[in-house]
Formats: C-alpha cells, sequence, structure tokens
C-alpha cells in the first residue's frame, strides 16, 4: 500500500526505515516493520494469509513464515498485539505449517470452516426469484443440488444461470434442469479421474492407493512399509529407487496428480481426486 501511495520512507518516533528495504539484507526486518506498525496504529493487527497451503512449496516462503512467527513472538509478549490468520482450500498442505518439529508454527490448530449452506441456498433461490418473482422454488431440493456440487458455489452458480436462462426453457423447468447439469458434471468429473486412474502403470496406482490411505503424520512414500504395500500390489519387488521414479512421474503429468513440497512432503494436487478414489475404492484400489 505504501508503494502504491508512493511513500518510499516511513519515520515513527524518530525511527526511519525505507518500504523497499524491508526483509532484504540491511533493511527492516519484518519484524521491525510489524513492531513500527503497531506502534503507529497502537491498535491490535491481523495479519490475513489466503490460500496459505501455497508457501509450503518453496523453503524461501517457509523463511517468511518463520519471520511472521518471529514477529508475532516478539509484539505479544506485551500483549495481544499480532494475530496471523491462515486460510486455504487443502488441508493435507496445510498441515506443513504446523506439524512437525520444523514446522515454522509447530503446535497450532487447524480449524475447519463450515461448508456454504441453508443460508447460502436461500440466498441463491433468492436471487433467481427476484429475476422470475412467479417461480417457486425448493430450498430443500436446491441444498441437495448443492451438496452435490461439493459446496463449490462457481460451478454452482454457473449452472444455474444456464438452467435459468431463457433459452434453456419456461422458468418453471429450471429445477429439473439444473439437476441434469448437476448429474452431467458429476459424469464428467468422475469420468475424468477414472480415466486418469486407469491410465496408471500398477505401480503408480500403489503409490496413489498409499497417499490416499489416512495414515497419522505427512505420508510418506518410500518408508520399507510402503515398498512392502507397492511389491504386494505389483506381485514383484519394488526398490525405493523404482519408487521415487514412478513419483516424479506422477508429478510431470499435466495436470499433475501429485505435489511436493521442497521439504519432501506429498499429498494429492487435485483434493477432488482423492475424494473420488476413497468413494470408489476405499482404502484400496
Amino acid at each position: 500500500m505504501a508503494n502504491a501511495s508512493g511513500i518510499s520512507k516511513v519515520k515513527i518516533q524518530n525511527v526511519e526505515f525505507t518500504i523497499d528495504r524491508i526483509g532484504k539484507t540491511a533493511g527492516a526486518t519484518l519484524s521491525d516493520a510489524l513492531q513500527e506498525l503497531h506502534s503507529l496504529a497502537r491498535k491490535p493487527i491481523v495479519f490475513i494469509i489466503d490460500e496459505a497451503q501455497h508457501v509450503v512449496t518453496a523453503d524461501k516462503n517457509m523463511t517468511v513464515m518463520a519471520a511472521l512467527k518471529a514477529a508475532r513472538d516478539a509484539l505479544n509478549s506485551t500483549g495481544d498485539n499480532l494475530y496471523l490468520v491462515m486460510s486455504g482450500s487443502d488441508r493435507d498442505k496445510l498441515l506443513r505449517l504446523v506439524h512437525g518439529t520444523g514446522a515454522p508454527f509447530f503446535g497450532a490448530t487447524i480449524h475447519t470452516l463450515p461448508d456454504l449452506g441453508k443460508d447460502y441456498v436461500a440466498y441463491a433461490a433468492g436471487a433467481v426469484v427476484r429475476v422470475h418473482p412467479a417461480l417457486e422454488i425448493d430450498n430443500a431440493r436446491l441444498a441437495a443440488i448443492f451438496d452435490r456440487y461439493e459446496h463449490r458455489p462457481e460451478f454452482f452458480e454457473q449452472d444455474i444461470g444456464a438452467a435459468i436462462s431463457p433459452l434453456a426453457g419456461s422458468p418453471e423447468g429450471f429445477i429439473e434442469r439444473l439437476e441434469r447439469l448437476a448429474t452431467e458434471r458429476e459424469l464428467v468429473r468422475d469420468a475424468v479421474y477414472a480415466a486418469t486412474f486407469d491410465d496408471l502403470s500398477s505401480l503408480q496406482k500403489a503409490i496413489v492407493a498409499e497417499l490416499a490411505v489416512p495414515r497419522a503424520g505427512a505420508p510418506r512414500l518410500f518408508t520399507k512399509e510402503a515398498l512392502a504395500r507397492y511389491s504386494q500390489a505389483t506381485k514383484k519387488k519394488i526398490q525405493a529407487g523404482q519408487a521415487r521414479s514412478a513419483v516424479e512421474q506422477l508429478r510431470d503429468r499435466d495436470p499433475p496428480l501429485i505435489w511436493k513440497s521442497d521439504r519432501g512432503d506429498y499429498a494429492f494436487e487435485d483434493t477432488g481426486f482423492s475424494r473420488w478414489f476413497q468413494t470408489t475404492f476405499g482404502n484400496s484400489p
């Protein structure tokens, strides 16, 4: 914001620092900058990071997280002055920020936010009725359809627009058209996931199964136990090198099937694929 306003230097209580040097060698640390901001505002600071799971993909990003933790420790030594709020769409990746002694926020907790529910469905129904006042919508039926979209509003709203379009038919047939669109979207999504899985080698399928099965801690794909499961699934002895090569192939796919952090943590790139696998196979293909 300071850069956008043309501000290059800040002087507060005889302490001066250059904006573009924050976090750089010989520049103010992130902790220094936040402490000066707190001194100026004289109010608690809330630092919000959206889609925070992306920071775990590179060590340099994790360095920023460590700097934020240092700032939090420094500012909160005299009270609740700095709050860090991180949200994300992938719980498995967010866990890398709080699990393990090397995690920047080791010991912190992750809370699952509630899915969009009845209030959102009522809002969506109301938006449709405002355009078509004579239309009566069964909110419970609309909520059941929204469940099939995995509570994701973007595709739900997109298909609502298509179902209520004058070119699609009379307004009275809106809910039936939306149900058909939901079915079509489910079939296409599941067909893509099934085709992706069918295209994998037996070893790659075993690795996908290993990653999909809930286990304590971050997934470990190259342990003796994991290699034994790969060998059992493929009916041949699998060495660690073969497993690593198969994992890299899964990462090199377009789109990638497996995500990896700089620290060697693994997760599915698309959480929807994980849900499809669990629904289709349970704990084993």
